[in-house]
């Protein structure tokens, strides 16, 4: 049985913090434009689970994806090398600690991981079978640009995996 479960969250700080990725910003945020997102993919593959989690951070530490995988593995069985989390790399969102952005935010790292806790529960709460998975891949200009320098141009290849029941796509990522 192929199952799969998706869930989102906002983990957007309701109070002022230290927006990290500015140099020249010594102020605490003073509003939201977007919201920042934590987004949970659960699959149960014939009973080997895995998880896939995306946040809006700028990185975490070892010992915070530690605690994830931790989570997963010891609430729903997840192989911890079936767990994956990873960020967008924002500059909008409040320091977890990595080197050369100032201190940690630790209240915003506790609300984060509170908050993807309840993304992965939500996801593996709410399973919905699937016989097919298709892989596509395309260009997607003026949403999205992977730019590793000022001088050279962005990459805008964009990956969807989309989960079919009966030949319809129930759940994109």
């Amino acid at each position: 049985m192929k199952r799969f479960g998706r869930s989102s969250v906002d983990v957007t700080p309701s109070w002022p913090v230290k927006v990290v990725g500015h140099a020249m910003r010594d102020s605490l945020s003073t509003g939201v434009h977007d919201a920042l997102e934590c987004h949970v993919l659960a699959l149960d593959i014939n009973g080997k689970k895995a998880c896939f989690m995306n946040t809006d951070l700028i990185g975490v530490d070892k010992a915070f994806a530690d605690a994830i995988k931790d989570y997963a593995h010891d609430k729903y069985g997840v192989d911890k090398a079936l767990t994956v989390f990873s960020v967008t790399h924002t500059h909008t969102g409040a320091n977890f600690g990595m080197s050369g952005f100032g201190n940690k935010d630790e209240k915003y790292e506790k609300y984060v991981f509170d908050k993807a806790k309840e993304a992965i529960d939500k996801a593996f709460s709410d399973m919905h079978d699937f016989d097919k998975v298709t892989v596509l891949k395309g260009d997607v200009i003026g949403f999205y640009g992977n730019r590793n320098s000022l001088d050279k141009p962005g990459d805008p290849l964009c990956h969807i995996i989309e989960f079919k029941k009966d030949d319809e796509v129930v759940a994109a990522m």
